[in-house]
């Protein structure tokens, strides 16, 4: 089912946070834990945005079609 435009993403703040957990992980492994925690909430975030093709089928859009 497709998220509503009223819970559109914000896509400056997951570009901001992918940006900065990325850089962390370049700099130490110590956090590769947290930083994959944090990357699969962004991936669950997203994966909540769907098209609906055609023969039932359903694409993952990664965003509100209405952004």
């Amino acid at each position: 089912m497709p998220a509503s435009a009223s819970s559109a993403v914000n896509h400056p703040r997951l570009l901001s946070e992918i940006s900065r957990i990325f850089d962390q992980t370049q700099a130490s492994t110590a956090n590769h834990r947290k930083n994959f925690v944090a990357l699969y909430k962004i991936h669950v975030e997203l994966a909540q945005y769907t098209e609906e093709l055609p023969k039932g089928r359903i694409k993952l859009t990664g965003w509100s079609i209405r952004h």
